[in-house]
């Protein structure tokens, strides 16, 4: 037989539920964080790509400078297609109020990349 009152089942659930829906929130945050690391990946590896490697014959530095901005250009798709992933997350769940500030934060956070992504992708090209 159960001896705890109804009352405190009823906390008790609600407190697994909060801490529930952290967990998800903290999971939404590590897979925005780790797609924002592949980006960073996808642009660095394509800059290198453009600025690093050397070749004597035309198509080659062509077909370098080219798979080396297609670099870029992915991890700038990827920046944007995992920021909004994370907003969909927050507003599919209804607590787009509670996390505005991680929210206007990453938006900035990623603003910044993309912006960044663009100018080394200009200045490889100088």
């Amino acid at each position: 037989m159960n001896d705890s009152h109804p009352n405190e089942q009823v906390l008790l659930a609600r407190e697994r539920t909060a801490l529930a829906q952290e967990r998800k929130r903290f999971a939404n945050e590590r897979t925005y964080l780790a797609w924002l690391r592949t980006g960073l990946a996808c642009v660095g590896g394509g800059v290198a790509v453009i600025r690093l490697l050397t070749f004597e014959t035309l198509s080659h530095v062509f077909i370098s400078e080219f798979i080396g901005s297609v670099l870029v250009i992915l991890g700038i798709l990827i920046f944007t297609v995992s920021f909004w992933n994370y907003y969909k997350y927050y507003e599919k769940n209804n607590i787009l109020k509670s996390v505005t500030g991680s929210l206007g934060l990453n938006a900035l956070i990623t603003s910044v990349l993309i912006i960044v992504s663009l100018l080394l992708l200009a200045i490889a090209f100088h």
